[in-house]
């Protein structure tokens, strides 16, 4: 094999990003799609080799040999150039038995477990609409969302996966920088005002949130962005036409940054409130504008479910809910244990998640601000146990420490909630060298046409003997 040879190659799997994988020459290839289309599992394609590694090579798709005949046509208009909904030209029942394949194969290779019990991924009816949050970049090429490995912005008009509102607000945002001095932000040249628009839908009660990320402190004409703004949104029906969407807050967000970081650390309120409400299970809960709840509110009941449901609460646990956000999954515990301690870095979420415990009345559960590799040592060292500890990590995983002294506390259940299976693999096997046993997993399908996986797994402690087998 050759840089700038030619090839014909099966697309077997893919990768964690949304190339294609096949073999070719004894190497593994990853396969980049093009504008036409992306490569699936079951695509027989012509590519070109780009580049070559020891053990693999690069290459771009030319053109396709033979569908896969779980082949899918691709569902929005920006499919190819806009770096989301990798999986889109992938049948939805096909995503699943995918991801779960793929989940299974790292809780083997990366975790050690021979034969893991691993439930059938939840998937969605409909797998539309669902996402409540959107992050969409401005820059000098138009508004919407990144291309794949870039930091060009694809103009999108319509994005089916988002809640209606972010649509609506992204247009009046077109149309109030058309006729306005407010330029757009260039990542090359670090100049221009506007960088980023985030929307947040409360998707039961219809609240709206806007947050304006500007290279600056102000914007220009802000109050006629603000009325439409509010015209845009204002009478909007979403959720099967189940809920009137009213925009009830809209916020600047201060970024000088030259990083990659959407948000910076000053917030200001526009107008209207700081916080929109919504109700989660049996929850009213307030999001202010760097809350971190799960961005698909229709999944997330089967998250919720998997997570009570491993933590078998009868009322007199202590938990630990470690990196635990605004507190969501803790304060849903606080009904049946009779301790509930949050952990979390962000300033913004401790506080959000000690409003939504006096708002919901769990005097029982109470948080601790830092980072969890430091106050977890500290309370392990002081001699606190636990009885259940749910573990909800950024996408790298946990951090050695915490895992070490939440072992410390030995709690007879760790309920670990994960976003990235290889990094849920990877502490999992650390957690099973520390006497714990792997006892089930439970995925749910939280970002349908993408990659990514959300996964509950149980782990109990003590000696017996992993739980085999599974759908």
């Amino acid at each position: 094999m050759n840089t700038g040879e030619r090839i014909e190659i099966e697309i077997s799997d893919m990768t964690a990003d949304g190339r294609g994988i096949g073999r070719s020459g004894g190497l593994a290839v990853f396969v980049d799609g093009n504008e036409a289309f992306r490569p699936v599992p079951g695509d027989k394609v012509t590519a070109e080799v780009s580049r070559i590694r020891r053990g693999h090579a690069q290459a771009m798709a030319l053109d396709m040999v033979t569908p896969s005949p779980d082949r899918a046509p691709p569902f929005c208009g920006h499919a190819g150039q806009c770096g989301g909904c990798a999986l889109q030209e992938l049948r939805y029942g096909s995503q699943l038995l995918l991801k779960e394949r793929q989940l299974r194969d790292r809780l083997r290779r990366i975790a050690g477990l021979r034969s893991p019990k691993v439930l059938a991924v939840t998937g969605m009816e409909s797998p539309f609409r669902f996402r409540n949050k959107a992050q969409m970049p401005v820059g000098p090429e138009g508004a919407g969302f990144y291309r794949e490995r870039s930091r060009s912005v694809v103009d999108c008009i319509r994005c089916p996966v988002c809640a209606e509102p972010a649509e609506a607000l992204l247009s009046a945002l077109r149309r109030y920088m058309g006729g306005s001095e407010a330029t757009a932000y260039s990542h090359e040249t670090g100049t221009g005002l506007i960088r980023h628009l985030v929307v947040r839908v409360a998707e039961r009660t219809g609240e709206v949130m806007a947050v304006l990320v500007a290279n600056g402190d102000d914007v220009p004409h802000r109050s006629a962005l603000i009325e439409a703004m509010r015209a845009a949104v204002n009478g909007l029906l979403g959720g099967n036409g189940n809920v009137t969407y009213s925009l009830e807050s809209v916020a600047l967000n201060c970024n000088r940054s030259r990083g990659a970081e959407v948000l910076g650390g000053e917030f200001r309120l526009l107008a209207g409130k700081p916080v929109i409400t919504d109700l989660i299970e049996s929850l009213r809960v307030e999001m202010s504008p760097a809350s971190f709840y799960q961005v698909n509110p229709r999944q997330a009941s089967a998250l919720y479910g998997s997570v009570l449901r491993y933590a078998a609460l009868t009322g007199g646990e202590r938990v630990l809910d470690v990196c635990c956000g605004a507190g969501v999954m803790g304060l849903l515990c606080a009904a049946h244990a009779n301790e509930v301690i949050g952990f979390e870095m962000s300033r913004e979420a401790v506080a959000d998640g000690e409003r939504n415990a006096a708002i919901n009345s769990a005097l029982n559960m109470r948080f601790i601000c830092g980072k969890a590799e430091k106050t977890l040592p500290e309370l392990a060292a002081s001699g606190m146990t636990a009885d259940v500890a749910i573990l909800d990590p950024p996408r790298s995983g946990c951090m050695p420490g915490a895992l070490k002294a939440v072992v410390r506390m030995k709690p007879e259940r760790v309920v670990y909630v994960s976003c990235d299976s290889a990094t849920l693999a990877r502490d999992v096997r650390a957690l099973s060298e520390m006497g714990y046993v792997f006892r089930e997993a439970a995925p749910v399908d939280m970002f349908p046409h993408t990659m990514h996986l959300e996964t509950v797994a149980l782990l109990t402690r003590g000696s017996g003997q992993p739980a085999q087998g599974g759908v």
